[in-house]
């Protein structure tokens, strides 16, 4: 019930996976505009939201993101 602000750096090791889960919160990624995005996320009335350009899925994905969100949100945003 609570936010949460994770910033990637562009040097970390990919690809990442992030496991969330996001009950009645939001959760907020920024991650390098170059890096490409997947997720693999269940949502009950909440929502995953990624730019578009981030979602080239012919490419390997540089972060991964699982997991649920609940009544929350997931927000991916570019650096």
């Amino acid at each position: 019930m609570g936010n949460l602000n994770l910033y990637v750096d562009e040097n970390a090791s990919k690809p990442i996976t992030l496991n969330l889960d996001v009950i009645m919160g939001n959760v907020t990624v920024y991650v390098p505009a170059s890096w490409q995005v997947a997720t693999q996320t269940a949502n009950i009335m909440g929502t995953t939201k990624i730019p578009v350009e981030m979602t080239d899925y012919a490419a390997q994905p540089d972060l991964i993101i699982k997991g649920d969100a609940v009544m929350g949100s997931i927000i991916v945003k570019q650096v």
